[in-house]
């Protein structure tokens, strides 16, 4: 089982409305909503990491032929 750490953090009253807003419509808790958006931001940087590769070391015509899932 992963390990967790509290934070503690400060957003304005318009992202906790929406916050609330996503835990009234289904979300488990804050914190999962938080996390999820965490997730991601993370996955949104690893995809810009890897395009910029890419785009300064990769041959993009060895690409052509991966079929998408």
């Amino acid at each position: 089982m992963p390990s967790h750490t509290r934070i503690v953090v400060r957003l304005p009253d318009h992202l906790v409305a929406f916050v609330d807003e996503q835990v009234r419509a289904g979300e488990e808790s804050r914190a999962a909503v938080l996390t999820r958006a965490v997730i991601s931001l993370q996955h949104q940087q690893s995809i810009e990491r890897g395009a910029e590769i890419l785009r300064t070391d990769g041959d993009a015509d060895e690409w052509e032929d991966v079929p998408y899932a």
